[in-house]
Parts: C-alpha cells; structure tokens; sequence
C-alpha cells in the first residue's frame, strides 16, 4: 500500500493547489484511498472524489433543469419494467417469452441485459433480431426495450445510458481539473468516450498492481501503459499464475491455508486464529468470494460474541428491527393472515406497542391463541368482539361486580377491547378488490408504510436506514402504482425490499472489516483473512447470460462482454487484491457441504498458493489436501482458542479430561444436577430421574383423595405411558391448543370428530323424536342436509383455507354419513339407540335425565374412586344394552385378540358399568346389564365398522385398575417400554425417551407395570 500511496503523492505534487477529482467505481473505494493517505501522512489538496456517473449528471444539470427531466432511481425503473413486461405478457404481445412467468427475478434480468446493450452503444435500430438463436426472441426483446423507451419519455426520466449519451458532447467546455483515474477502472462503451471527452484523453493514471501470466479484464487497464517503477514488485503473490518468473528474490508474506467443516466452522476458525494470534480488529479485515452465506453468517456470530464488526457492502434488512418487521408484515398478509404469523412479530418481529394502555406482548399472545381467530383478517375483529360478548356475559352470569381495575376478569376485559380496536385500525387502510378481485398495489404498499411507521423500532443506526430504506421504496410505490394486480404479483414484488442490504460502511478504527475480496485492493488493513475459496464458489461455473447468450453478444459485437468468461475476470482481481496483501494473509474454504452431505475441493488459486508456498510447481491437489490436515471444526484445538462458553464445554467435554465437579457445583449447580442425574439414569435402581416421584400418595390415590375424580382417558393413558400421565394430569402441563392453517386442511383430527359426533347426535334425536328407524335410502338426504347445515357453522367457525379444500372435506364428511347410515341400517335390526352423549360427573342435558353425578367404581379389596366421562351412545336390545363410542379414525389398534390392549383400552369396560350404576340409580331398570361394548368406526376411513367387547372379563379388569392404583399411590410414573406409543404423543420433547440406552429403559419395567403390559 505504501507504494501506491507513493504513487498518488506524485500525481498530487503535479498540481498542488488546483483541483484534482479521483475517478473511482464507487465512493467508498475512493474514501478508503484517501483514508489510506491520511494515515500516511498525505494530506492532499482540493480533491474531490466522484464517479463518471456524478460526473456525467454534473455535465447535464443545466439540461435536465431545463428539460425538466430526471434521472430514473434503480428500484423505480425496475418497478416500470416489471409492469412493461408484465402488460405484453397478459396481452399476448410476447413470442418467446409468453410462457414465462413474469416474476421481479425474470424482469430484472431482461431489464439488466437492456440497460446493457444500451451502455455498450447499441441502439434498437443497430440490433438484429436475426442475431439471436431465436428471431422471436430478438422480437420480444426489441419490443420490450421499446415500450420501456416509451415509458421513459412519457414520465420524463432517463436512466444511465441516456445520461451519457447526453453528457457526450464536444460542446464540453475545458477545464483544468486533474482528473485521476485507476488502472483497473472496468467501463462500458459509453463511459470510455465520457471519459475521453471530459478529460481531453489528458488524465492521470493511479496504477494498481498487475497480476502476471492473467490477462487483464479492465479495459482501461488494456489500454493504458504500465507505470515506469514496477509496482508489481510489491510482493511475490501477483506471480501465482507465473510461478516460474517468480524472482526468488522477492520475499513471500506470511501465508496460512485451512479447510473447514462447513461454512459457519471456517468463519469460526477464522476469530479463533485473530483471537490467537492478538491481531487488533482495526488492522485485520475478512473478504469474501460471494456474499452468501459469509456475510449473513458472520454477522451473526459476531452478534452473538459482540464484537465490533462493518461490513461494506452492509448487511440484509431482515437483520434489522424494521426489516423483521417489514417481513414479517409481508408474511402475515401473504398467508391470509394467520395469528401463527402474527405471534413472531410480537415475539422478536421488532412490532413496538408504544400505547401505554396496550396490553403486555405475553398478553396479547395468551388471548390471541386462546380465540377462535385462525386466520382471516376479516375474523380477528367478529371473534375478539365474541370474545368479548361472551366475558361480560360470564361476569353478569356469576354475579360478580368487578369494581377493581386491576381484577383478572376486568383486565382481561380490557385487553380483548384494546385488541379489537388495534386490528380494527391495522386494517383500516387495507385496500378493497376491485370488480375482478385485484387490489391497488399503491394503496397495498401504503397499508405497509402505515404499519411501519406506526409499529417499526429503531434502536441504531442500521435500523433507522432500514426502516428509511423501507418506507422511501413504499413511499415509491404508493405515489407511482395504482393499477390493480392479485395479491399473489403484490406480495412478489413487495417482497424485493426484504432483500435489500443496508448500513454499508466502511472500515472504522476499533472494528473489524468485512467485504468483497474486490473491494479489498482499496483497504489498507495489513492483516487478511479470504474465506470462500472452494471450487464451487471460486471462480464459480461458467454460466452465461440467459437473455444474451454469449454466442449472441459475439454476433451484436460492441464489445459485449462474455459472460462464459467472468471465472477469468474473478482470477485476474483476487490475484490483483492478493498482490497488495501487506502484512499475514490466511486463506480458506469450506471442504464439506453440511446441506448437501458432501466433500468440498478447494479452487484453483488455493493450489497456486500451495505451490508458491512450496516452491514447487509439481504439486497437486491431493499434496494440497494431505498438507492442510484435518478439517476444521465445531471444537477448538486449544481451551484458549475457544470463542465463547459453548465452544470451552465442547473442548472440555471431548478432550478425555476429567471435568472438575466441584468448580462446576459451584459455578453451575443446575449443570452440575444435569450431570448427576444422567449418571443416575444409566445406574441399575429405578431413580427419581426414571420416574419414581417423591409425593405423597394419599394426595394421588383417588380411593382415598375423593375430591380426585378420574376419567376413562387419564386412566387409559397412565396404562399407555405413566411418564406422559404425570407431565399431564399431575404437572398440569397441557399443550397448547392453536388454530393453525394448513393450505391443504380445513379440520384438524380432534375438530373433524367432534363435527362427527354433533351430527350423529342431532341426527338420531330428530330419529328419536319421529320414533323411526334409519335408512339409507329413506333418511340419506335429510342426514346430508343436517350435515351440511353443521358444516355450515363449521365454517362459520373455522375458515377452510381455500374452497377446494373445503369441497374436498365436506365430500368426505358426506361420504363418511353414508358409510354410517349404512351402518347404522343394519345395526338397528336388533337394536334401538336410547341414549346419546350421557354424561356423568360434568354438565349435560342427558336426554331429560338431568345432571348425574360422578359414579363411584368399587374395587374387591373394598376401595372405591370415582368416574367422569361422556358416553356417545346407549343402545337397548332384547337381551341388554350395548354402549358404543364413535372412532373417526381408522380400526388400527383395536384388535379381536387386544381386549385391554396392555391396559391401553379401557373404555370398554368402565363405560358399561357407569351405564348399569346410572340407569340404576335413574330408576330406568332394576337390573340393567350392558352385554355388549364397543367403538364404532363411522368415516370412509373407518368403513363403518364395530369392535365389539364382551363383559365377560371384568375380574382382569379389575385386576388392571388395581395395577394402575399401585402406579399412583407409589409415585411409578415411568416411560412406555413400547415405542409405538411414542407416535402420537404431546411430550415427545420433554420425554427425550430416545436418548436413554437400553438398559435406562428395561429398568423401567417395575412389577406393577410389567403385570399390566400382560393383560392383553
């Protein structure tokens, strides 16, 4: 650097005191070469920093004043563009490209080849469609690039190839600016007759290092003559192409290779190596190849240690508080506005409530999951205002006078009111669908700039970019668009502002420096780290331009660039960057894919700097792989080199070293309890960790706790999995229940069974009532009309997500009707259903039976518990009753060998004896008997049929209540021994079942346990 530096001073003593305007690609490169200057203690005058396109507007001012024309922002010729395209394709106008979906990625590709036919000097009447491999495709895009004119005159704008057309003028007056260009400076046909004319083809040349045995990819740099003094001297690397006319003279900069196990493990590595080695932030800076993933990644990671990082080319917007938000936004209207959607943005979304009276965040969550919303932003305000109905209801109905504000009932009053009125004033300005069902994208983009200028949080200087990045292109949008599209091109092309980057910076002092290797040649920081050099990403595949092909750009001529060969331009600048390294260079590459499951080889250039390293120009890539030994990792090789807490306990606990229990007591008791309770698990004697709860008994017996009232399921699942019991039943750990979408399902399982049961239900009341028997050919309508009235309310209920989803359901559950009539037909021969949906120990109308009571189950030893439960159905024949419980599933489990299934299938046997003890207690007979007991399987899925079970058995089944008791009064609350019931289980997570080894599990099986798996 310090030659270049040496360099530019000369060209400053030339003209000390005039002015002098350094020509760069970019400002910022230009900002870090005069940062450079200053740190060597050049201090130049009247220096001004542009690019040739300030310089070209600088030209024009006076003309697009008076014209009054302006120049096209980027995003808003892209937006033009994509609605050009967009109109010839909906109106058939299109050839080639009529089948293609017009999309904001399509529409920028064909706009970029456009804009640079045209900065190469190529104008529609120069280009041929006869150049093309496809006539019909040079058509399309001539008549593309027309209409795209057209709008550019209509509105006013010209974009960057017309400014320079109109900056190239020989009325250019002269000047005695110094103008400094550098070497490698890349231009298009226009911008070099720009320069030429605005410089007299009088400049001053900043030359850069050239890489030798690479041809030069600038076309600047082919045109101008290398300096007198070879700056190429500068170090040995600028040689890696031509090794053999290396000076061995030259001395070769500290250099260091290493390969990695995945991309976050390299960047890993890389801190670890800085952290090592003590390298000060402000002097060491990481380049990458390609942007993604590095950027992203290292953002992150240097999030979480805090470091002090800038990144050049800035950062994405969804890393900011605006841009969670913005995307966020974007997501919840796009999937029909789902509270599974809107929940993230209360959570880390960047949503900021600044009302005062506004609910907490965990509030709002807790209501909002606990309604009956789902999705649709039309439900949010119908379901809070039910929900509020139904609360002030509950307060009138108990007599409650709530006076304090501060009582539960009131707050959660208030809460729902504020909820209402903040969705009725989020979708205030939502725009209405026109006649055909489009939406106005200008007044969609300005719901959002509502949303984000109300809700957005700016807590830095990144978020304060983004949220002015956002609301600018939104601002954009809603003054500019207001044609109607379907909201699916609304949310595509609205989606193109997540992808932004924002607060670009660059390198400051104290902070470490991220960037594009291209961008390092103008940074002087002495210590580099380049990651990214696979082969796949370095120089990358040889993908040409998919609108110009680059046997097409042979043909147009103009010196279009091919595409087929930018790998070489990529070599020609990381080599050029390389040679002006100045203090360590490090580089890496990635020698697994963690996504794809597979090895990685390294790029080229990695082996060209193997052989320099080595002097021997006869290595290859197996030497190279062989040399950079093993792949670095998740574990650090030294407890030293380890970045945080998480990377010390991965090298300590794989190091074979002892850990230091007591320190660890000591610092981290819960770790320390962790630890001695897995030691415990793998021990022989069945532990607390396995599931013998320390409890008190009495609380847990319900032969002696009567107040514990227990239902068929609970007993059905302390027989299933006692472990799953105690997490629910005792813990009260009860999953959340959430309305969730699914585009290709309206109802879930448990809603589908319940919508089942109403309709049977109503259906044989209106039976009972008429005094008739079904039939399928005498009541199939009615019983579809009676469904398809439920349904109805369903809907009402619970949106379907779309209507052939609906129509598919609703078939089903018709269908399902028909397979239950059918059955039901048969059945009635020697049976008349009485009873239906009896309940005992909970509220129910019971068919004029009034409330019954818990019933009270007697065991031989002379204990007694009591029982709750639902009965579906109550069946009279000649010889007794028969109970029945509708399955909406499929028969899978319930077997003709399983009577009780281990324990897991119960109902059978304790909804009988309810059904004797209630109709004897009612005074319906003296002496009821149940003969019979069952599940019906009433669905298509089902295909109507009945699992019978006989009441013969009813010794084992108390045998198998006692079990069960011995469970609960000595606290055995162990894990299943079978995994099948595992499948369906709400507590896989907690459970962990799967990690424990073989033997943790057999100890499980205690006596009481091991006797209730032999009733089968």
């Amino acid at each position: 650097m310090k030659a270049l530096i040496n360099q530019l001073d000369s060209i400053f003593k030339k003209n000390p005191l005039g002015e002098k305007v350094l020509i760069v690609p970019k400002f910022s490169a230009g900002r870090q070469l005069i940062d450079g200057c200053t740190k060597s203690g050049l201090k130049p005058l009247n220096l001004k920093i542009m690019t040739l396109s300030g310089l070209a507007e600088e030209v024009c001012k006076q003309m697009l004043f008076r014209s009054k024309r302006s120049i096209i922002p980027t995003a808003l010729g892209q937006e033009l563009f994509i609605g050009i395209l967009k109109n010839l394709s909906d109106t058939g106008k299109l050839t080639y490209f009529n089948c293609l979906e017009v999309t904001p990625g399509v529409s920028r590709v064909i706009y970029n080849a456009i804009n640079e036919l045209k900065m190469q000097e190529l104008t529609m009447d120069k280009v041929s469609p006869t150049k093309f491999v496809n006539t019909a495709k040079g058509e399309d895009i001539l008549h593309i690039w027309a209409e795209y004119e057209k709008e550019l005159q209509s509105r006013g704008f010209l974009d960057l190839s017309d400014l320079y057309t109109e900056a190239i003028t020989p009325k250019m007056s002269a000047t005695s600016r110094t103008y400094i260009v550098l070497s490698n400076l890349k231009l298009t046909s226009l911008e070099r007759d720009f320069l030429e004319l605005l410089t007299k083809r009088d400049y001053e040349v900043f030359h850069l290092p050239r890489p030798k045995g690479i041809a030069a990819y600038a076309p600047l740099e082919n045109n101008i003559l290398p300096v007198e003094k070879d700056i190429s001297a500068l170090n040995k690397l600028l040689w890696l192409y031509d090794l053999p006319n290396a000076s061995a003279n030259q001395q070769v900069l500290p250099v260091e290779l290493f390969r990695s196990y995945g991309e976050s493990n390299e960047l890993n590595e890389v801190l670890r190596k800085i952290k090592k080695r003590e390298l000060p932030f402000d002097q060491t800076a990481i380049y990458y190849t390609t942007e993604g993933p590095y950027a992203p990644l290292t953002f992150t990671l240097t999030q979480e240690l805090n470091l002090p990082v800038t990144f050049g080319s800035g950062i994405n917007i969804r890393f900011t508080s605006p841009g969670r938000l913005y995307h966020g936004l974007l997501t919840w209207a796009e999937n029909g506005f789902r509270v599974s959607d809107f929940i993230p943005l209360l959570l880390n979304g960047g949503l900021n409530l600044s009302d005062q009276d506004a609910p907490s965040k965990l509030s709002i969550i807790r209501l909002l999951r606990n309604s009956s919303i789902g999705w649709g932003k039309e439900r949010y305000a119908t379901e809070l205002e039910k929900a509020i109905s139904l609360l002030e209801q509950e307060i009138e109905d108990t007599g409650k006078q709530v006076r304090d504000s501060d009582s539960f009932m009131q707050s959660k009053l208030l809460s729902l009111k504020w909820l209402k009125e903040f969705f009725v004033d989020i979708f205030d300005l939502f725009p209405e669908p026109n006649l055909v069902g489009n939406f106005s994208y200008g007044k969609f983009a300005g719901w959002l700039l509502k949303l984000m200028h109300n809700f957005s949080l700016v807590k830095n200087i990144a978020d304060g970019d983004a949220k002015k990045v956002i609301c600018e292109h939104l601002l954009m949008i809603r003054d500019w668009f207001q044609e109607g599209m379907e909201l699916k091109e609304i949310y595509s092309r609205l989606s193109v502002i997540s992808e932004k980057q924002v607060n670009a910076s660059n390198p400051k002092p104290g902070y470490l420096h991220v960037d594009h290797y291209r961008a390092g040649i103008y940074i002087d920081r002495p210590h580099v780290f380049v990651v990214g050099l696979d082969a796949n990403r370095f120089p990358g595949s040889r993908i040409e331009d998919p609108i110009l092909l680059d046997v097409e750009r042979e043909n147009l001529g103009y010196e279009l660039p091919l595409r087929g060969l930018r790998y070489k331009e990529k070599t020609y600048d990381l080599v050029q960057f390389l040679g002006t390294v100045s203090g360590s260079l490090t580089a890496s590459y990635t020698a697994f894919d963690t996504a794809e499951n597979r090895v990685v080889f390294p790029a080229a250039v990695l082996l060209q700097l193997y052989r320099l390293l080595t002097g021997d120009e006869t290595q290859d890539y197996s030497d190279l792989i062989k040399s950079l030994g093993e792949r670095k990792g998740f574990i650090p090789y030294e407890p030293e080199e380890a970045l945080g807490a998480t990377e010390w306990w991965l090298y300590q606990l794989t190091s074979g070293k002892k850990l230091d229990l007591t320190s660890i007591k000591s610092l981290y008791p819960a770790l320390y309890n962790g630890l001695q309770a897995d030691i415990k698990k793998q021990g022989v004697g069945l532990t607390v960790h396995d599931g013998l709860v320390k409890i008190d008994g009495a609380m847990l017996d319900p032969t002696v706790n009567h107040n514990l009232i227990l239902s068929c399921s609970e007993l059905e699942t302390l027989a299933k999995c006692p472990y799953s019991y105690f997490l629910r039943y005792v813990l009260r750990v009860v999953p959340r229940e959430e309305l969730t979408y699914d585009p290709n399902r309206w109802l879930d399982s448990k809603t589908k069974g319940s919508l089942f049961h109403a309709i049977f239900y109503k259906f044989y009341r209106e039976l009972q009532e008429l005094g008739a028997k079904p039939g399928l050919v005498k009541h199939q309508n009615y019983l579809f009309e009676l469904a398809d009235e439920l349904i109805t309310l369903q809907r009402s209920e619970v949106p379907p997500p779309n209507e052939l989803v609906f129509e598919q359901d609703r078939r089903n559950l018709l269908d399902s009707c028909r397979v239950f009539l059918r059955s039901e037909e048969v059945e009635a021969q020697n049976s008349h259903p009485e009873y239906f949906e009896l309940t005992f120990g909970m509220s129910g109308d019971n068919a004029g039976l009034g409330e019954v009571e818990a019933i009270s189950i007697t065991m031989p030893n002379g204990g007694r518990f009591y029982l709750k439960g639902k009965i579906d159905r109550v069946d009279k024949t000649s010889a007794g009753y028969k109970v029945w419980d509708y399955k909406t599933g499929s028969t899978y489990g319930y077997s003709d060998r399983e009577h009780f299934k281990g324990g897991r299938q119960l109902q059978h046997a304790l909804y009988p004896l309810a059904v004797e003890q209630i109709f004897l207690q009612k005074g319906i007979s003296s002496n009821p008997k149940v003969i019979e007991s069952g599940y019906i399987f009433p669905t298509v899925k089902g295909e109507g049929k009945r699992v019978l079970r006989s009441q013969v058995k009813r010794d084992s089944f108390y045998e198998i209540l006692d079990q069960l008791l011995v469970l609960l009064t000595q606290g055995i609350y162990v894990m299943t021994e079978d995994d099948n019931d595992c499948t369906f289980c709400d507590y896989a997570e907690a459970c962990n079942r799967s990690s424990r080894e073989p033997q943790s599990l057999q100890k499980m099986m205690v006596d009481a346990f091991r006797r209730l798996r032999s009733y089968a």
